[in-house]
């Protein structure tokens, strides 16, 4: 169960977290201001993420990777990922890692009730998008 969630505005960076321990934390293939947290158990069911630069995945609407219907936000490419992990509303798709095949290599996750859990992010887009802009006009003397 998802118990925490962070946002940090001078960073732009969103942490969702359960409350499972963490062990390690690896970069989402091709994304490297995405990390996933893994638990000691069996290092693959995702029990954290740290996204850095989430508001340029903001507005949810306007993100091709979001799907409305199931309220659900996807980093990377989920491509033809052999083993898929559940980790409550976190989902992990990886594959062998081509340099090491006996490891995996997480190449996409999902966000469910994405809206939920990036409200922190989306109120602070939100009030960016919507703050007054003051326009000076030169008036001739």
């Amino acid at each position: 169960m998802i118990t925490k969630i962070t946002y940090s505005k001078s960073s732009d960076a969103l942490g969702i977290y359960t409350d499972n321990p963490y062990e390690d934390a690896m970069s989402l293939e091709g994304e490297p201001f995405i990390s996933v947290d893994l638990p000691p158990d069996d290092g693959l069911s995702p029990v954290g993420l740290e996204v850095i630069g989430i508001s340029g995945h903001l507005p949810l609407e306007c993100n091709s990777n979001y799907c409305a219907e199931t309220d659900t936000l996807t980093f990377g490419d989920k491509g033809e990922a052999p083993r898929v992990e559940f980790g409550d509303d976190l989902t992990a798709y990886w594959q062998p890692d081509p340099d090491s095949p006996d490891d995996f290599i997480v190449v996409a996750i999902d966000i469910r009730n994405a809206s939920k859990h990036l409200a922190p992010a989306i109120a602070a887009n939100q009030h960016k998008q919507t703050k007054p802009t003051q326009k000076y006009v030169k008036t001739p003397r």
